[in-house]
């Protein structure tokens, strides 16, 4: 159940991160975008192929500190740039 937990929420935020301007994409050092777009097809469209082994090591890179450490920083970089509407 873990397992498929940790699935759909790395479809969910594969899907997400199509909406990632080009800028933010580029500034991400820690994330690879493309990982995260081939994960989510992987387990949208080839649900029993993927690999376990793959989809928890790059769940655990993604939450090392470092990482977590450069997402905030471009959402706070985003947050402080954003046009007033």
């Amino acid at each position: 159940m873990a397992f498929d937990l940790c699935a759909f929420y790395m479809a969910q935020i594969g899907e997400a991160s199509k909406m990632l301007t080009e800028d933010t994409q580029n500034s991400l050092a820690c994330i690879d975008i493309s990982v995260l777009k081939a994960f989510r097809n992987m387990i949208d469209h080839t649900y029993e192929k993927v690999n376990k082994k793959y989809l928890k090591a790059y769940i655990f890179s993604m939450t090392e500190t470092k990482a977590m450490t450069e997402i905030k920083n471009r959402i706070k970089f985003c947050n402080e740039n954003a046009e007033s509407n």
